[in-house]
C-alpha cells in the first residue's frame, strides 16, 4: 500500500551509512555486524545500532506465511531503504509483520525514507511502545493499500512526512494509549482509514490522530459524506462541519468545510466525540490593569480544549475625586490642592513678638543715653 510521506535529507542518515543493499533469507542466519541477526522460528530478530545501516535493507521471507520481522532498535538509526519481499513465485504470496521496537529498554527515534511491505493483503506495520518513527512513504498491503494494518503500541509514535505525490495510505489503524499519529499529508480516497479503533475504552486525550496539512485535510470524489467512513462522517457531525465542493478545488472533488465555508485543514481524532462542560475554564475578570479572558471551553469527559477562550481588553480609569473607583489609583490628572497656613502653628508669632521686644529694648536704651548725653 502506497502511503504517504516527505523526502528526508540523506544527510539523516547516521554517520558511516554506507551505499550496499544488504538481503536477509528466511531461516538463514547471516553474519552481519558481529552477528546480531537471529530467526527464532517465524520470528526474524535483526538488532541495529547507530552508524551501521546499509543504504538498502531486504527481508526475503520466500513464501513462508505468519511470519514476523523485528527490528530491535539499539539506539536512534535512519533507514534510506527497507523492504519485506515474500514470493514464491512470481506472485505475491503471503503477507507479513514488520515490527519496529527497543532492544535495550529505552526509548528510540527511526526515520525510515522508503518502506515496502509484501505487497500482499494484510501486511502489518506495528511500532512498539516507546519508538518514535517518521516515515516519508510506505507501501504495505495490496494494491492501494487495501487490508493494511497500522498498530501503534502504547506511548509510541508515528510520523509521516509526505514525499511529493504520496499520501498516508492504510487501511486499518490501531491507536495505543497514549500513543500518537500524526500525518501531514491530505487524505484521498484511497487514503482514507476504513477504520480507526482505539485500545482505550474509557474517554482519553491521550492517544489521537493528528492531521496538519498545508491546504485540505481531505479530499474526495464521494457523493456525500453518507460515502465517507463512519470515523470521519462522526468527525464532521460533532463540529458542525459540512462535507462539499470548494471553488479551490476540482469540479467533482469535495471536502470538509467549516461553519464559515472554509477547508478544514487540520483536526484531531479522538477516542470519543468531546462533551462540552456546562462552565468554561480559565475565566479572568478584566482590571484597569491586567486583561481578562472569557475561559475555554473543554471537554467533561477528558479535559481536551473544544473552543479556546478569548481575550477581554483591561479596563479604563473611572476617576473620581481624584481616585480611580476600580482600583483605587490616583488621578495623575487631578489638580495638586494648596494647604493653607495652619492656625495652630504659634512658632512664627513668637518669633516676631520676640523682635519685637528686643526693638522696643533697643529703643529704650537709645533714649537714655541721649538724655545723659552732655550738651
Amino acid at each position: 500500500m502506497a502511503a504517504a510521506v516527505c523526502l528526508l535529507i540523506l544527510t539523516l542518515l547516521p554517520a558511516g551509512a554506507f551505499a550496499e543493499s544488504v538481503t536477509f533469507d528466511y531461516g538463514m542466519d547471516k553474519s552481519y555486524n558481529n552477528g546480531r541477526l537471529l530467526w527464532d522460528g517465524d520470528k526474524l530478530l535483526l538488532d541495529v545500532y547507530p552508524s551501521e545501516m546499509p543504504d538498502e535493507i531486504i527481508f526475503d521471507l520466500t513464501g513462508h506465511a505468519a511470519v514476523t520481522v523485528t527490528i530491535r532498535l539499539m539506539g536512534d538509526v535512519a533507514f534510506s531503504e527497507m523492504k519485506v519481499q515474500n514470493q514464491s513465485s512470481s506472485y505475491y504470496n503471503y503477507s507479513a509483520d514488520l515490527r519496529f521496537a527497543s532492544g535495550d529498554g529505552q526509548p528510540h527515534q527511526v526515520q525510515v525514507r522508503k518502506l515496502f511491505g509484501t505487497g500482499a493483503d494484510d501486511d502489518h506495520l506495528i511500532v512498539d511502545s516507546g519508538i518514535d518513527m517518521t516515515v516519508n512513504y510506505a507501501s504495505l498491503g495490496g494494491s492501494a493499500g487495501v487490508n493494511s494494518y497500522l498498530d501503534l503500541a502504547e506511548d509510541a509514535k508515528l510520523t509521516f512526512e509526505p514525499m511529493q505525490g504520496t499520501s498516508f495510505n492504510f487501511d486499518y489503524v490501531q491507536i495505543g494509549e497514549n500513543a500518537l499519529l500524526v500525518n501531514h499529508s491530505v487524505l484521498y480516497n484511497d487514503g482514507l482509514p476504513t477504520s480507526i479503533t482505539f485500545a482505550s475504552a474509557s474517554p482519553s486525550a491521550a492517544g489521537r490522530f493528528v492531521i496538519e496539512v498545508n491546504g485540505a485535510a481531505v479530499i474526495s470524489n464521494k457523493d456525500s459524506s453518507a460515502d465517507l467512513p463512519q470515523w470521519l462522517q462522526d468527525l464532521i457531525k460533532q463540529n458542525g462541519w459540512q462535507f462539499g465542493p470548494h471553488e479551490s478545488l476540482q469540479s467533482n472533488a469535495k471536502t470538509i468545510l467549516d461553519q464559515n465555508g472554509n477547508i478544514v485543514t487540520s483536526f484531531i481524532l479522538y477516542n470519543h466525540a468531546h462533551v462540552a462542560g456546562s462552565t468554561p475554564t480559565g475565566v479572568k475578570e478584566p482590571t484597569c490593569t491586567e486583561n481578562g479572558y472569557t475561559g475555554d471551553l473543554v471537554c467533561a469527559e477528558c479535559g481536551s480544549v473544544i473552543q479556546a477562550g478569548s481575550t477581554i481588553p483591561k479596563l479604563n480609569h473611572n476617576y473620581q475625586n481624584g481616585v480611580c473607583v476600580n482600583c483605587g489609583a490616583p488621578d495623575p490628572d487631578a489638580p495638586v490642592p494648596v494647604s493653607p497656613p495652619s492656625m495652630g502653628d504659634t512658632t512664627p508669632l513668637a518669633l516676631w513678638l520676640s523682635l519685637l521686644a528686643l526693638t522696643g529694648a533697643c529703643l529704650v536704651f537709645a533714649g537714655i543715653r541721649a538724655k545723659r548725653s552732655p550738651r
